[in-house]
């Protein structure tokens, strides 16, 4: 049967993408709304599922599964809040970082980091500790940790830079991402219903 795909952003769309690579050797297509017929369809955000659930009931008729991948945030509140929803619209949905914990996308990746190259992230962890010493400073959001992480293992040029963005990132680059992890065993059993028959 066939199967869509519903996450938040580009980021989440890529890794999604070389995950099916990497464990089902299957390569999907990644689109955004208004390319319904992508095997992962951005949506650019939670706020924006309702606008979709016209392409959910069609899947549905279609004989599509629809699944939802997004980010925890307080999973509590998520999980019930698609579990509601579910009761109107034929779809699953898998919360990040491992369906039963608070988190999102970056918690999960900042675990899944190789780890000869953990010293960037404590030297990060110190940056952060001096900046809530003096409670004048916000912290930095988790993403710029992902982005300082990719920043510090690619090279100075233009090219090797693009490689940082969301969209570009290279998850199967065992250099830079352990996608053999632990943290990553309840999202492979839950894609397994999908892609192993």
């Amino acid at each position: 049967m066939k199967k869509q795909f519903f996450v938040e952003g580009d980021a989440d769309a890529k890794f999604l993408h070389d995950l099916i690579f990497y464990w089902y050797g299957i390569n999907t297509s990644i689109g955004k709304q208004g390319n319904e017929n992508s095997d992962i369809l951005i949506i650019g955000g939670k706020e924006n599922l309702l606008k979709l659930w016209g392409t959910i009931q069609r899947n549905s008729i279609l004989d599509i599964y629809s699944i939802i991948i997004f980010d925890a945030d307080i999973f509590v509140e998520e999980s019930l809040k698609l579990e509601s929803f579910k009761k109107q619209y034929p779809f699953q949905f898998f919360l990040l970082p491992d369906h039963h914990k608070n988190g999102d996308l970056e918690s999960l990746l900042i675990q899944l980091i190789h780890p000869n190259h953990q010293i960037i992230l404590d030297c990060w962890d110190t940056y952060e500790t001096c900046l809530s010493s003096n409670n004048q400073y916000t912290l930095p959001a988790r993403k710029t940790r992902i982005y300082a992480y990719m920043e510090a293992l690619v090279g100075s040029s233009g090219k090797e830079k693009e490689k940082i963005k969301e969209a570009k990132r290279d998850y199967l680059n065992s250099f830079h991402w352990n996608l053999d992890a632990e943290i990553l065993k309840p999202l492979k059993t839950f894609l397994d219903n999908y892609f192993i028959v």
